[in-house]
């Protein structure tokens, strides 16, 4: 009788000792093999979920931030467009129009006003320019005054 040279090799192959460490190890089921790659695959998941969400955010703060410089740029070419906020905020002084912008936004936090949802954000979004507008004609209100002092 011929052997096969696939009996052959099994005769040749080693035989591990009962106490040697994969003899020592329980069969994997497939339930255990599913749940193992599951593990792995929900890991990859969040980290990649996870990464997403922080690029997502910070596109967003940069996009905000841009938002609201454009905004600022547009106040400061055309401050008239400031009583769109209130009213009487374009004849104010630099530095009252930053009280009354602080104070604007310290009521509208007092009633609680939520301004994400259709449209609310746009009023946060001018309030927010107006202010770094306000904040920059102070900063330019006080050069002129202590180059005109010196």
């Amino acid at each position: 009788m011929t052997r096969t040279s696939i009996e052959r090799l099994a005769d040749d192959a080693p035989v591990s000792h009962p106490d040697s460490w994969p003899a020592k190890q329980p069969p994997q089921t497939e339930a255990a093999k599913d749940r193992a790659f599951g593990e792995a695959f929900q890991a990859r998941t969040y980290r990649a979920r996870d990464a997403c969400r922080a690029a997502l955010e910070a596109q967003a703060g940069r996009s905000a931030r841009a938002i609201i410089k454009d905004r600022a740029r547009a106040y400061a070419i055309k401050p008239r467009t400031l009583d769109s906020i209130a009213e009487g905020l374009f004849t104010c002084s630099p530095r009252d129009l930053v009280l009354a912008l602080k104070a604007i936004n310290a009521v509208a936090t007092m009633r609680g006003q939520r301004w994400m949802g259709i449209g609310g954000e746009i009023m946060a979004i001018n309030l927010k320019g107006a202010r770094l507008y306000a904040r920059w004609s102070r900063r330019v209100a006080r050069r002129i005054a202590m180059r005109a002092a010196s």
